[in-house]
């Protein structure tokens, strides 16, 4: 699959909609939007320097950081620093077996709502 967008409804009737695609033509493009009566709250791209241009044209900035290392080097050491922290008992892991199972429980009712055409209801 190339190009997919994911819907999701919680409990509570939020709607959450993830959109994914092999390729951009555009760049890396990873970001977060959460909208809301009360705002918006975003997470952008990580571009190579913060300069833009505005003029009566429109807005031009730089190109997004488009190899993965780059972009995410501070989060890889902090998610070490971490790993190495549960290791040697200083604290315990900020994510537990039950987040993977929860996060594998939706991946596959993705797929089985892909295969059937239908969406799949979680418990």
């Amino acid at each position: 699959m190339d190009t997919a967008k994911t819907v999701l409804k919680t409990a509570s009737g939020k709607l959450c909609v993830i959109s994914n695609s092999r390729r951009s033509g555009y760049g890396y493009d990873q970001r977060i939007e959460a909208f809301g009566s009360g705002g918006l709250v975003r997470a952008d791209n990580l571009l190579h320097s913060s300069v833009s241009v505005w003029r009566d044209g429109g807005m031009n900035s730089d190109v997004f950081q488009n190899f993965f290392l780059d972009r995410y080097a501070d989060a890889y050491r902090q998610e070490l620093a971490h790993f190495v922290d549960v290791i040697a008992g200083r604290t315990a892991p900020a994510v537990s077996f039950a987040d993977g199972v929860a996060a594998l429980a939706l991946a596959e009712a993705a797929a089985s709502s892909v295969r059937s055409g239908l969406p799949v209801r979680l418990p």
